[in-house]
C-alpha cells in the first residue's frame, strides 16, 4: 500500500474547508508570503502496521496518523484554523464526510481524532496542533 499520496489529499481536504494555504512537513510558501497569514502544516506520521483495524481483514487495511498544526498570530486565529481543520478532517453532514479525503489509489474508510491541543504562544506566534488517525485502505 503506497501512502504517499495521503497527506496531499489531507491538505487538499483542510484548503478546501478553510481557503488558507496548507504545508506539507512545512510552511507554506516563503517567510515574507507567510507574515501575518493563518496557515496549517500537515505531517504524515509513523505508522504502527501490526495495529488492529476493525475490519474482517486486518491486513488490508492501516491506521495512518496525521498531525495538522495551525498557526496563526492570534490566539483566536489559530483557534478558528483548528476548527476548520477538525472540520475538514472528521466533520460530517447528515452523515457525510464534509470534504472528501480522496487519495490516488487508496480509499480512506474511517476518521477519528487522537489528540487536540490546547493553543500555545511561542515567540509571538500562537500554534495548535492535533493528531487523526485515518483508516487507509489500497
Amino acid at each position: 500500500m503506497n501512502l504517499q499520496y495521503l497527506a496531499p489529499a489531507v491538505i487538499e481536504a483542510i484548503k478546501a474547508q478553510s481557503g488558507k494555504p496548507v504545508g506539507l512537513s512545512r510552511p507554506p510558501g516563503s517567510p515574507s508570503e507567510m507574515a501575518g497569514e493563518v496557515y496549517a502544516v500537515v505531517y504524515q506520521l509513523f505508522t504502527d502496521v501490526n495495529e488492529p483495524s476493525s475490519f474482517a481483514e486486518p491486513y488490508d487495511m492501516v491506521w495512518q496518523g496525521i498531525q495538522v498544526t495551525s498557526i496563526a498570530e492570534s490566539g483566536e486565529q489559530a483557534s478558528w484554523m483548528s476548527d476548520q481543520v477538525r472540520m475538514a478532517i472528521i466533520g460530517r453532514s447528515g452523515g457525510d464526510w464534509i470534504q472528501p479525503i480522496s487519495p490516488t489509489g487508496l480509499q480512506v474508510c474511517g476518521r477519528t481524532l487522537a489528540i487536540s491541543a490546547g493553543i500555545e504562544q511561542e515567540d509571538g506566534v500562537f500554534n495548535s496542533y492535533e493528531r487523526y488517525r485515518l483508516l487507509v485502505t489500497g
